[in-house]
């Protein structure tokens, strides 16, 4: 089996850059596998692992926006950590299938994670 990873560079307001290493591996089905990415630009920061069989779409499997914060923390045969605000890993103790994996990375305005907003009605404006 062959697996191919990518280099990748997000640009917006701020500077983003991401990278993956190894960028290119090749693994037997059944061996262990850790891919990291390392995002740097900016002090708030998301981080994403994607994966793609074949010439399929691209499907998240993890979500990060802070260390120690992966949403959801197991895919498949797939875990994931994040250790610092700049790293997340993606660890496979069997690979089972041929995939391709990009890592991407975007930033945010605030560093507050979860927020948790509720729509104001007329009649909670009344004096």
């Amino acid at each position: 089996m062959v697996l191919f990873f990518l280099l990748l560079l997000v640009k917006g307001a701020d500077t983003v850059t991401v990278q993956q290493f190894p960028s290119i591996l090749f693994k037997d089905t059944g061996q262990p596998l850790v891919l990291n990415c390392e995002v740097t630009g900016s002090a708030s920061l998301y981080i994403y692992w994607y994966k793609q069989h074949g010439f399929g779409e691209l499907k998240l499997m993890f979500f990060s926006v802070a260390a120690g914060s992966i949403d959801p923390t197991t895919v498949d045969q797939f875990t994931a950590k994040r250790p610092n605000g700049s790293h997340l890993i993606l660890e496979s103790a069997a690979l089972a299938v041929s995939a391709v994996y990009y890592c991407a990375g975007s930033t945010h305005s605030s560093s507050i994670t979860l927020t948790v907003h509720t729509k104001t009605t007329a009649a909670d404006c009344t004096g």
